[in-house]
């Protein structure tokens, strides 16, 4: 392909081009699905019960009682 674009004075076949706009929503797709990915990702690592049933543990444990039922339930 030669360098000139549109001021080439030969024709040639343009139809594989992508104009600005193309390139702009393309990266926009890309750009939000990468956000989306990344809060999926970050919301399944915050299951509040999880975090629950540690606070749990860590505090039966600090009393020094334990309680081997704790983890039944998950």
């Amino acid at each position: 392909f030669c360098g000139f674009g549109d001021n080439c004075k030969f024709l040639h076949d343009r139809c594989d081009y992508k104009y600005e706009g193309q390139h702009k929503q393309k990266w926009n797709e890309h750009c939000y699905e990468a956000i989306n990915n990344k809060k999926e990702k970050n919301s399944a690592n915050r299951d509040p019960s999880v975090y629950t049933r540690r606070v749990q543990e860590f505090q039966l444990a600090s009393r020094g009682a334990t309680n081997p039922n704790l983890w039944d339930s998950v």
